[in-house]
């Protein structure tokens, strides 16, 4: 029995330590923005080899100052926070929303609370409109244009304080043609963000906040309809990816086990 604890053992200890999707990608460009809101500042590491097109398209619409004032027109709590209509809406907006950029391919990168990705509705359909999650949308980011492009690394705490009562109610329509005059005038409340800039990396590596333990059912604004969103349970960071190897070694234990069985009916 000692021989055969002594074995086990040995093999336990030789196997890998299971890995996220974003931890076997080695990301050497990573960027970050800045950006101002109502309740305070946030930082975004933007992940080029997460989703390229998805990082470029994000890092334009702030260079162009498409994000600055925007209203946070779509906050729901435990769920996302949605924008990229800007106070303004004018020509320089309107160019982003006729043209799209190509989907990305999907890596398997859980979106986790604090990470941003595009609205999109269909393939090849994103154009200006994001969101930052608030927990773990399990069924967001499995397709192509859902992949997510950064992660929010600093200021979680200014984005969890954004005003989330109006939840669905703002119309969209109205954002789009009358900008931040409708919002004051009909949700007062709604918070908003103020400049985004491209800033140097941070001198001292931040990390991301806890993740969140609510339920939610719900989709961004022009993905599909029918799929239902369920919140991954507490800490369950990693799906079945990354545990190959355990499942590989199954059936050769399972023969040193039959081996040693053997062995010891032997010395009876």
């Amino acid at each position: 029995m000692a021989r055969f604890a002594l074995v086990a053992c040995t093999f336990v200890c030789a196997l890998p330590v299971a890995q996220s999707a974003e931890e076997r990608i080695e990301d050497s460009r990573l960027e970050y923005v800045r950006c101002g809101s109502s309740t305070g500042d946030f930082l975004v590491e933007v992940h080029h080899e997460w989703a390229p097109n998805g990082a470029a398209r994000y890092l334009e619409l702030v260079r162009e100052g498409i994000f600055d004032a925007a209203p946070l027109f779509r906050c729901i709590k435990g769920f996302l926070v949605q924008f990229g209509i800007p106070a303004v809406p004018d020509v320089k907006w309107k160019k982003f929303t006729d043209q799209t950029i190509p989907d990305d391919p999907s890596l398997g990168i859980e979106l986790k609370k604090g990470y941003m990705s595009f609205a999109g509705y269909g393939p090849n359909s994103r154009t200006n409109q994001v969101f930052i999650t608030y927990g773990y949308p399990n069924h967001l980011g499995k397709a192509a244009w859902e992949t997510p492009f950064g992660r929010v690394v600093e200021g979680m705490e200014n984005v969890d304080a954004w005003y989330g009562e109006y939840g669905d109610k703002v119309d969209q329509l109205r954002v789009m043609r009358e900008g931040a005059a409708y919002v004051q005038l009909e949700h007062p409340n709604l918070s908003f963000m103020q400049q985004c800039e491209v800033v140097p990396a941070p001198a001292a590596q931040v990390t991301m906040p806890p993740p969140t333990t609510q339920s939610v059912t719900r989709r961004p604004h022009g993905a599909r309809e029918g799929a239902e969103v369920t919140q991954r349970p507490h800490g369950a960071q990693l799906g079945w990816e990354g545990y190959e190897a355990y499942f590989a070694l199954v059936p050769l234990v399972a023969l040193l086990l039959l081996y040693l069985m053997r062995s010891k009916k032997k010395t009876l």
